[in-house]
């Protein structure tokens, strides 16, 4: 995605039927320590894990990688540390 783009796109493509304004509000963007920007909701990175290939699929769920453990984050913006 276009640095400083991408969060803009995601508030505006936010559908309330959906979501929430203040989920929609939620959604933001960082500098990516590997470069470029990265997508956060809530204050949290978003990354999509590599062993996932469709919506809902959860397979990296409490992994641990790059020095870190990885989690699911709810619409709440709660990290799941569960299952």
């Amino acid at each position: 995605m276009r640095d400083g783009v991408a969060a803009v796109e995601a508030r505006e493509r936010c559908q309330p039927r959906r979501a929430t304004a203040a989920q929609c509000q939620a959604a933001g963007q960082r500098p990516d320590p590997a470069g470029g920007r990265v997508i956060t909701y809530a204050g949290w990175p978003l990354y999509t894990y590599e062993a996932d290939s469709a919506a809902g699929q959860d397979n990296g769920q409490a992994t641990e990688s790059s020095g870190g453990q990885w989690y699911v984050i709810a619409p709440s913006g709660k990290v799941i540390t569960t299952g």
